[in-house]
């Protein structure tokens, strides 16, 4: 683990793990895009929806309970056992991430910003999170100082609203992010 830590204060202005696992290309069965190419990482037998190289994870925020160290606890993994990720419940995961990949690269090859902070920042997604934003009717980023960065999705409303996860929504959560960071 390496960690900035601000020489006045002695917070922790920035870490990350030296530890790096495997980026493999994968597929992944979108909610509203069908099948697309989609980085994944491989891990422990498995793959998730991580990408290293983009640093974006994509996580699963249903039993979102708490926070520690600035990121959200209760969440778990998205997981396959192959690179393709198809599975119903995954599509708006799937799409979440595969959208937050093309942001992604929007703005490093247009505008030559590396992630919302242009500084590499962890972009963490965390799909199904209404429990923390009070109404599944909803997506939002969230940039707390010394508290939280990351985007929220809800999972839609049954019979009213599907799941708020779309290429749009995912591009207006990184720029409201980069907003935040300037």
């Amino acid at each position: 683990m390496v960690l900035y830590i601000d020489a006045q204060s002695g917070a922790v202005i920035n870490e990350y793990s030296k530890i790096k696992h495997a980026d493999v290309q994968g597929t992944g069965t979108t909610y509203y895009r069908n099948t697309q190419p989609i980085t994944v990482d491989s891990y422990n037998g498995q793959y998730r929806l991580k990408d290293t190289g983009r640093n974006i994870h994509t996580l699963n925020g249903t039993n979102i309970n708490g926070i520690n160290n600035g990121v959200f606890t209760g969440t778990s993994e998205y997981t396959s056992s192959s690179t393709t990720f198809n599975s119903v419940s995954a599509r708006p995961a799937v799409e979440v991430h595969w959208g937050m990949g093309k942001t992604y690269d929007y703005y490093k090859n247009i505008h030559n910003r590396n992630s919302f902070d242009g500084n590499g920042a962890i972009v963490r997604n965390y799909y199904n999170a209404g429990a923390i934003m009070g109404t599944d009717s909803n997506a939002g980023a969230i940039d707390q100082p010394d508290f939280i960065v990351g985007m929220v999705y809800g999972s839609g409303e049954a019979g009213f609203m599907t799941p708020v996860v779309g290429l749009d929504v995912a591009g207006h959560e990184y720029f409201s992010l980069s907003n935040f960071k300037k």
